[in-house]
């Protein structure tokens, strides 16, 4: 069962409307496939029934990790096997998954397995953080350091979902953010752009007044 579509890329001048036939696709696939597995059942039933304003922990043992981590590799092969890359974003991905433990961030499983991955950060504005930042973060938690860097700026290059800005105007704001050449010895000036908002995420906000 299809739950949500995550639309990423720049989004303005590209309302939700245009994709109105993935949307009736979707519908038409929950409708043809109604059956839900039962847990899903009994957990949207519970929490139906509780109170508004009500918090809810949920304790996983030793066995429910073990097949959560299973599921996560499963899913990570298939990810593998198809080529695609996978977009994070550490700080939104922190705050609103209530991550506590950098450990704890996909990230580190995805590098370890040898995925492709392209760090993103969302909502500068928002998080007060820039793409820097967050290569930075990826780097400290995962051991990966410098190379690591170089590797997630290369892949954030060549990935197919970033919008090509090739020729665009330089920023003076992102010095290690520039696109590795194809010896390797010099880099174009021109940063790249964030996937989710189409606008140079290495740029720090400007404070709010």
């Amino acid at each position: 069962m299809l739950t949500g579509i995550d639309f990423c890329n720049i989004e303005e001048g590209h309302p939700p409307k245009d994709a109105a036939a993935i949307f009736h696709a979707v519908q038409d696939f929950n409708a043809a496939n109604p059956r839900r597995p039962v847990a899903l059942r009994t957990e949207l039933a519970d929490l139906a029934a509780l109170p508004d304003g009500a918090s809810v922990t949920v304790d996983y043992d030793a066995a429910r990790l073990d097949e959560v981590r299973r599921r996560q590799t499963y899913a990570m092969g298939r990810i593998g096997s198809t080529g695609a890359v996978i977009e994070v974003c550490p700080t939104s991905n922190r705050r609103i998954g209530g991550i506590v433990d950098p450990a704890h961030h996909p990230a580190r499983r995805f590098v370890a397995a040898g995925l492709p991955v392209v760090v993103s950060s969302d909502d500068p504005g928002n998080f007060s953080i820039s793409l820097g930042d967050e290569l930075d973060w990826v780097c400290e938690h995962t051991g990966g350091g410098a190379e690591l860097r170089q590797e997630l700026i290369r892949t954030a290059w060549t990935a197919a979902s970033l919008t090509s800005v090739t020729g665009g105007p330089s920023c003076e704001t992102c010095p290690t953010l520039t696109a590795p050449s194809a010896g390797g010895s010099r880099s174009s000036p021109t940063p790249p752009r964030s996937t989710s908002r189409g606008r140079c995420a290495g740029r720090k906000p400007e404070p709010s007044r």
